[in-house]
């Protein structure tokens, strides 16, 4: 008995022509690309993640076939001088063994008069004063609200933040899992996201309320005002701080 399977297919065009990129953050054999367009309904932040295979593929796409062949030529002509070379590392070393071994020639110690073997002399070591030692309170490297744990994020870091602050209501609304492991809006954007990204909660708030790097962070506000409108409509607003509700939503 056969089987039919029908299987959709989903295809997004997204259009970022008039984009400018704000920033690259290269991680291992990652590329994280966050560009900003405009858009009647105000800008668009937009974060895409390529592999470095990815973008060699994308960079072969765009040369032309001279460019392609071009760059073969070169590889092979590298790859021949690559083998040249070792043929000849080779080549010598081969006769270097064919070669007769130098004989070793007995060094001769100089004895004292008496027969005796001389002696070295000692080496004197210089004087090493230690200074008394200062207790200290060790050094807690999981304690992320530490002064010390508190990197600036890049750009391309900070719209991933606030991308994901964003995306926290419809994650929370579609995804039982995720109400699960994330009951709260604020102890998500609080507790959560400030371990993933190494930055203090103090940081993040001032981040969400637009109190440092301003020219990126207050460009988040029609987001702002949208979730707050969204999660008062849906009975979640109590999950919102008060300081957000008075920085973006109008309340005393």
């Amino acid at each position: 008995m056969l089987e039919s399977v029908t299987r959709q297919i989903q295809e997004v065009t997204l259009l970022l022509e008039d984009a400018s990129i704000k920033g690259v953050n290269v991680k291992d054999e990652t590329v994280d690309i966050f560009c900003i367009a405009k858009r009647d309904t105000g800008e668009m932040h937009v974060n895409v993640s390529f592999t470095k295979k990815q973008l060699e593929a994308i960079q072969q796409q765009l040369m032309s076939p001279e460019q392609i062949k071009a760059m073969h030529t070169r590889k092979s002509a590298v790859e021949q001088l690559i083998e040249k070379s070792e043929k000849t590392l080779e080549q010598s070393l081969i006769e270097k063994n064919q070669l007769p071994k130098e004989e070793k020639q007995e060094v001769l110690r100089p004895k004292s008069q008496s027969g005796d073997p001389v002696k070295p002399s000692k080496k004197l070591e210089p004087e090493v004063t230690k200074l008394p030692r200062e207790d200290v309170e060790p050094l807690n490297w999981k304690d992320i609200n530490s002064k010390n744990s508190n990197p600036r994020l890049s750009d391309a870091d900070l719209g991933r933040l606030m991308y994901k602050v964003f995306a926290w209501y419809r994650q929370h609304r579609h995804s039982a899992k995720i109400r699960r492991k994330h009951p709260t809006f604020e102890k998500y954007i609080h507790d959560v996201l400030p371990e993933q990204f190494g930055i203090c909660t103090s940081t993040a708030k001032a981040y969400y309320s637009a109190k440092t790097r301003y020219e990126l962070t207050s460009m988040y506000e029609p987001q702002w005002k949208n979730l707050i409108k969204t999660m008062g409509r849906n009975n979640l607003g109590r999950q919102i701080p008060r300081y957000l509700l008075q920085r973006w939503g109008g309340v005393n």
